[in-house]
């Protein structure tokens, strides 16, 4: 676990691969990420840099935004309440419009379920 400013950083064992394969199709775009992340942690971050909780019942997942046209990426996030660390569960991309909801579900679905294995 990386430690560094307002709250520590934990990572998913799925997101180094989120990572590679992000880097590999769109180079440049973790490092972009990481930057709304670094600003997230300074407490500088603007409001389209994040959400959460997302608008789904019972799930308790955030998301970081970062957009690198054409595509809107996401790294999907989570800590529990009065905690100061912050699970980093899937990186990825969606397209924007109407599919990108599709995709952005799936995705949601996945940073859960990476969720569910962390704590078991």
């Amino acid at each position: 676990m990386a430690t560094s400013g307002y709250f520590f950083m934990a990572t998913d064992t799925g997101l180094r691969g989120d990572m590679q394969e992000a880097e590999k199709n769109d180079p440049g775009s973790w490092l972009d990420m990481k930057v709304v992340l670094l600003r997230v942690q300074a407490g500088s971050s603007r409001d389209v840099d994040w959400k959460a909780p997302m608008a789904r019942v019972g799930v308790d997942i955030g998301e970081l935004r970062n957009t690198r046209h054409p595509h809107l990426y996401r790294l999907y996030v989570h800590a529990d309440r009065g905690s100061n660390q912050l699970q980093l569960l899937l990186f990825d991309r969606k397209p924007a419009g109407p599919a990108g909801l599709i995709v952005q579900n799936q995705h949601i679905v996945t940073a859960c379920a990476r969720l569910i294995n962390w704590a078991s």
